[in-house]
């Protein structure tokens, strides 16, 4: 399938929820394989593999910052003089499709992973989340 096809869903949708505590970085560790020992926290995606894109649906309030990483990452928000080298904001009510450029990471202990790092002004934002292919 082409990356610019529609989205076509591959995995089961989960939901990813913002820390608890405004403006504090949080992050899911998903996992692309069978989960493995050292992955207890890892969310199962039920795929063997990254697909190349994530739709992202933020039902909260207020905009979260996402960012989608190998390793862990602190998410943190845009401000004046200070810029996000990673997250992207997704405004409140949005619905939104990624492009993923995730690669194992065969040096690590969990090398089919991923990382989804978020963070909010509002605590406790759940975001809805489905790997797949297409824009």
């Amino acid at each position: 399938m082409s990356i610019g096809a529609a989205f076509t869903p591959q995995s089961a949708t989960f939901n990813i929820t913002t820390n608890g505590s405004i403006n504090t970085a949080s992050a899911q560790l998903v996992s692309f394989n069978p989960v493995l020992a050292a992955q207890v926290a890892a969310q199962a995606s039920g795929l063997g593999f990254c697909p190349q894109c994530v739709r992202v649906v933020n039902t909260g309030t207020a905009p979260v910052w996402i960012s989608f990483t190998t390793a862990l990452r602190t998410a943190v928000i845009a401000v004046a003089g200070t810029p996000s080298l990673e997250e992207v904001p997704v405004l409140a009510g949005a619905i939104e499709v990624f492009a993923l450029s995730q690669v194992a990471n065969v040096a690590s202990a969990t090398p089919y992973t991923l990382q989804v790092n978020t963070i909010s002004s509002v605590a406790s934002q759940v975001l809805y989340v489905t790997f797949g292919e297409g824009m």
